[in-house]
């Protein structure tokens, strides 16, 4: 686990991406493709569709075809629909606009803008956790059944109209800002304990401190917040959470947190039940920037991919 966690410190430093996960079987027949594929795909449920509007004009006037699917009543189904449209070489983007969440009882959260996503064993974790599969997007882009991802696979999270509309005028608010203030050269950097002991998390901070103050340009600024109550970067228990949120309104190219995680909220200071959590579903509302300049974010922590909890 100590290992994973400076391997993908690394990972992110360095722009890298992977996962780690057994693919499931999507049974000997290849894919069908066709020729002549869109570069982008979009897959959205119709009640969703007139958000994308505005979108669609701004990517074909970049000079991208796109082409909107229907998601189909299963992950696998819909994953061989992308792969029939699409073309490898030429079909860059799978752009998937729903929600994932499931209830307890295995049915879409919301019906009307589910758009289902991939699970793959949980090999890597299995010895720790009892969740014996993990939920992930990224298999929509192998085109070809040959678990090489052909293009790259994002998902706006939404689950009706107004939301898919607003967080588009978002992306289309940042794509086109203005805004060259000293927050595009500002990186935050968020870490919880380890609880490996002293020794071990002692290692790991200054292991993650060489490969960050080695890997990033000059010009760029760091703002660290660390959980650990004997680094100089702790602002304190009491005010730890107030202290991410200011750092986070006062604005940031990218924020990073790297720690632990649990499906609703990051870890907790002090790190036991009683302590407070870094951040929660509950402080969503006090993540404050103007869409034109808000910040990119990377979480390094457990359960952060678990979209399709409830």
């Amino acid at each position: 686990m100590i290992g994973t966690r400076l391997l993908a410190i690394t990972a992110v430093i360095n722009g890298l991406s992977g996962v780690i996960a057994q693919a499931p079987s999507c049974g000997d027949e290849p894919i069908a493709q066709n020729g002549g594929g869109p570069d982008v795909v979009v897959v959205c449920p119709l009640p969703l569709q007139s958000s994308l509007d505005d979108w669609i004009r701004r990517r074909t006037g970049e000079g991208l075809t796109v082409r909107v699917l229907e998601p189909l009543d299963s992950s696998q189904t819909t994953r061989r629909h992308i792969a029939s449209i699409a073309e490898v070489g030429r079909t860059r983007y799978v752009v998937l606009v729903g929600d994932s969440k499931l209830t307890p009882e295995g049915l879409p959260a919301t019906p009307q803008a589910y758009v289902p996503t991939i699970y793959a064993k949980a090999d890597a974790t299995a010895r720790w956790q009892p969740t014996p599969q993990l939920p992930g997007d990224h298999l929509y882009g192998d085109f070809d059944n040959d678990l090489v991802i052909d293009a790259a696979v994002g998902r706006l999270p939404v689950s009706t109209l107004p939301q898919a509309s607003g967080l588009l005028r978002r992306i289309a608010a940042y794509e086109d800002s203005r805004d060259f203030g000293s927050w595009r050269s500002q990186v935050d950097l968020v870490a919880g304990l380890g609880g490996f002991g002293a020794l071990v998390d002692g290692a790991i901070e200054a292991v993650a401190s060489g490969l960050i103050s080695g890997s990033l340009p000059g010009s760029v600024r760091t703002r660290v917040t660390h959980a650990g109550p004997s680094s100089p970067f702790c602002p304190g228990p009491d005010c730890f959470t107030e202290t991410v949120l200011a750092n986070y309104s006062s604005g940031c190219r990218f924020w990073v947190y790297a720690g632990h995680g649990n499906i609703c909220e990051l870890d907790r200071v002090p790190a036991h039940s009683g302590g407070r959590p870094v951040l929660s579903v509950n402080d969503l509302q006090h993540l404050n920037r103007p869409a034109d300049s808000a910040p990119i974010a990377l979480l390094l922590a457990c359960y952060t991919g678990a979209i399709d909890a409830t």
